[in-house]
């Protein structure tokens, strides 16, 4: 059944209500700080918080509005300064804020932020001295009886870095950075822990847990011991031989892999960086063994991170009695989020507008459609290499941009933090704030629903992930790509099959999460994004859907498949369906894109791409749930219950800078209702 309405879109977000019986209702967040149409729960007189904290079972579950938490450095002597003398807490109540994220700071105003009703996630750093809550010494230089566990690189200098911000925020110096796999800095992170769970924290955030060190040149002494023993334990004698005999290496009880790599670094250097190792190819990327350290650094780090995570839960559990949530700042696209997916509560996540020139290209919907397939919470914030030009820009220039990233993260199903006082970050509460605390406002338009699933999968593969690690702008623009075209789809994952990259092992293995035939026959079509690789059992399960009627939809170029091997039959067949259009296979068929629309519109996301997607789409028989005529950057999201159906629209035409939201309207909206809500 159709139901056709007229709306004109203004406001950032505007959510649409159908029940039983038949009632619509818009709940619009305006662009002017007056009373939304519906009764606010701002107008409720505000609960006195318990006169003794109680932690609370699962709160994480559960709608939050979570502020980053500013960080103090200590005092002239030394000390650590009392951070809640430093909160904006008049911009906290009216942001209607419940959790205090990535808390770094003093006992005292952990109690304080209790007293008031809020809880506490604390933080700190896989690789730094985070600005100490419970010690004296310098962020920078650290405490020194640390010092053995401090990265080194090759030449044994201790390696310092400000990750690239020392220049974006004029710090005068960069930091020491520590190995994760060392012993010492373990046992110096569970201090750090258990001092944070006895001050009754709520929730424990491990920033960099994903990976930890692994992304640094790590040549401390105890990591190169770490490194010969894996060698001998990973590989045969035969493989090990084929590895290192080329090398002349045959005693691993003595092998230093940093002397290997200073006989092959130039004769005259005497120190790496981090530009060097990570972003400098021509100098280190054919360095001997380099693919096999790299994907020992990721194994080793991730087994530290899962002693750190479990012993945080057993300390937890055992002085008092609580199942503490723990969380990470996270990226759930990158590879070396998969290995915690079901390990922690919830991740955060740093978004990069800036990256994508922020709106309409840069979205969150993609993130939240892995995340929600993997069920697990996820709230956003902004990169830190976007954050100079948000202070530059200021509160009276981000308003409407502020705004579309909360209704962008909400609409999606995540939630986006406060951001006031880090970087120099500042936010017009009095215009935002009924942003941030529109999901605990109205929670009927949330509570009891689901996203409706609708006919597509996006299938994100492992294989072809590696081949862009941190930049996915296939999957990201293809998600953003379909909800403004109304369409309804949801993320599915590929993973567990490691294989062969560029004729060598990837720096990550696979996750433990095979592709599931049963994830597949739920869709009639699927989507790949951008296909860059594709295993033996990935091809066997995609034939397997195609011939029982299902729509594989592929989109590629001739320079993103040329490393697939066609020699495997299956391979062969879908390998040798590109560049036909269509083609027939069982009961079902192939559908061969030349081109990556989703990397298309999230550079130039013109409407003409949707028309394509529409029409594409529509020849196959699948209707858009939510019709939208004559729309530019307006997108629909749609949740479902047995009772009601509720769409999110989110207006994406802001201009950054000018900070201008251009309406949108009046559109003609035709929405096809779920059976459930099917009238007469």
């Amino acid at each position: 059944m159709f139901r056709r309405i007229l709306l004109s879109f203004v406001a950032a977000l505007i959510v649409l209500v159908i029940t039983i019986p038949l009632v619509t209702v818009a709940a619009r967040l305006p662009t002017s700080p007056v009373s939304a149409a519906l009764p606010s729960a701002a107008d409720s007189p505000t609960p006195e918080a318990p006169a003794e904290w109680v932690f609370q079972e699962n709160w994480w579950l559960q709608p939050q509005v979570m502020a980053q938490s500013p960080g103090t450095f200590p005092d002239a002597d030394g000390n650590p300064i009392q951070l809640s003398l430093l909160l904006d807490y008049e911009s906290y109540t009216k942001a209607g804020l419940t959790v205090m994220n990535f808390y770094q700071g003093d006992v005292a105003t952990i109690h304080d932020l209790h007293d008031r009703g809020i809880l506490v996630v604390a933080a700190e750093s896989m690789m730094l001295t985070y600005k100490p809550a419970f010690g004296t010494w310098s962020e920078l230089e650290g405490p020194p009886e640390l010092l053995e566990a401090a990265m080194r690189d090759p030449y044994g200098n201790v390696y310092r870095d400000d990750f690239g911000l020392k220049d974006l925020f004029g710090w005068d110096d960069s930091f020491v950075t520590y190995s994760m796999l060392h012993p010492l800095w373990q046992e110096h992170m569970l201090e750090m822990m258990k001092a944070y769970v006895d001050a009754g924290v709520d929730g424990f955030l491990y920033d960099e847990l994903v990976s930890g060190s692994a992304g640094e040149p790590d040549f401390n002494p105890y990591t190169m011991q770490l490194f010969a023993t894996y060698l001998v334990d990973t590989y045969s004698d035969e493989e090990l031989q084929a590895l290192v005999a080329p090398l002349g290496i045959d005693d691993f009880t003595t092998f230093d892999y940093a002397a290997l790599v200073r006989d092959y670094l130039p004769a005259d250097m005497t120190d790496l960086t981090r530009d060097d190792w990570v972003f400098n190819p021509q100098l280190t990327g054919d360095l001997p063994l380099r693919r096999q350290f790299q994907r020992f650094l990721y194994a080793a780090n991730q087994k530290a991170a899962l002693h750190l995570i479990d012993e945080t839960r057993a300390y937890a559990l055992e002085t008092r009695g609580i199942n503490l949530p723990i969380s990470t700042n996270a990226d759930p696209l990158v590879p070396p989020a998969y290995f915690l997916m079901d390990k922690v509560d919830f991740f955060t996540s740093e978004i990069p507008y800036s990256d994508y020139d922020y709106f309409p290209g840069a979205r969150t919907i993609a993130p939240l459609k892995l995340a929600d397939y993997f069920d697990i919470p996820l709230s956003f914030l902004s990169q830190l290499t976007a954050r100079p030009q948000l202070a530059a820009w200021g509160r009276e220039k981000t308003v409407n941009l502020y705004r579309t990233m909360i209704a962008d993260a909400v609409a999606s199903g995540g939630s986006f933090n406060v951001e006031i006082h880090n970087q120099d970050l500042e936010q017009d509460m009095d215009a935002i704030g009924p942003y941030y605390h529109f999901r605990m406002d109205y929670p009927f338009l949330f509570d009891g629903l689901e996203p409706v699933r609708g006919d597509i999968g996006v299938l994100q593969l492992w294989e072809s992930m590696l081949y862009s690690p941190y930049e996915h702008p296939a999957l990201l623009g293809l998600f953003g790509l379909l909800a403004d075209s109304g369409y309804q789809a949801s993320a599915i994952f590929g993973g567990g099959d490691d294989f062969l990259q560029w004729g060598d092992e990837p720096e990550f293995s696979a996750p433990d999460y095979p592709l599931n035939p049963q994830d597949l026959a739920q869709y009639k079509i699927v989507m790949i994004p951008e296909l860059y690789q594709l295993t033996e059992g990935h091809a066997e399960i995609l034939m397997q859907y195609m011939e029982g009627g299902g729509i594989l939809l592929i989109f590629s170029t001739p320079d993103t498949t040329g490393d697939v091997d066609a020699s495997d039959p299956l391979l062969g067949q879908i390998m040798a369906a590109r560049g036909r259009g269509s083609t027939e296979i069982g009961e079902g068929k192939l559908i061969h894109i030349y081109g990556v629309w989703g990397r298309d519109f999230i550079e130039n996301p013109d409407p003409s791409i949707r028309t394509q997607l529409v029409g594409l789409l529509e020849a196959e028989g699948l209707q858009p749930e939510v019709r939208m005529v004559d729309t530019r950057y307006l997108a629909a999201t749609a949740y479902t219950s047995p009772e009601q159906m509720v769409v999110h629209f989110v207006n994406y035409d802001h201009e950054e800078g000018a900070d201008i939201t251009t309406p949108t309207g009046p559109v003609d909206i035709e929405i096809t209702l779920p059976e459930n809500l099917q009238f007469n």
